[in-house]
Parts: structure tokens; C-alpha cells; sequence
């Protein structure tokens, strides 16, 4: 696989096969599923609940939080 279409996949612009993830996860001596993410874990911004923390508007005044 040439450099650039590795950039690309790890990047997220490209899609991976199933036998490049199979290489990846031998030559990482990691399973398969390690490579995959699990939807059910929480998100980043996200709480345990899964319901989105609210965002500030755009047009108001942002303030530190104290």
C-alpha cells in the first residue's frame, strides 16, 4: 500500500478493505474488532446518557466558566 493511500484511509477519505484491516490488526498484534469502533461506547461531547451536552450560540457573548 503506497504511503499516500495510507495517509488517506487513516485520515478517513478512504474506506478499508476487509483483508487491510485483517493485515493491520496481524502486523499490530491486535484482534480485528479493536480496529473497529464500538458505537455503543459514548462519543466525545456526548454524556453517559447519550443525550448532547447544549452548545452556546454563535452570536452570544461566550464567557469563561467559572
Amino acid at each position: 500500500m503506497a504511503q499516500s493511500t495510507l495517509s488517506r484511509k487513516l485520515r478517513g477519505d478512504r474506506s478499508w478493505e476487509i483483508n487491510e484491516l485483517y493485515a493491520l490488526a496481524e502486523i499490530l498484534e491486535v484482534g480485528i474488532f479493536d480496529l473497529i469502533p464500538n458505537e455503543r461506547k459514548p462519543r466525545p461531547g456526548n454524556n453517559p446518557g447519550g443525550a448532547s451536552l447544549p452548545l452556546p450560540r454563535l452570536d452570544s457573548n461566550q464567557q469563561p466558566f467559572d
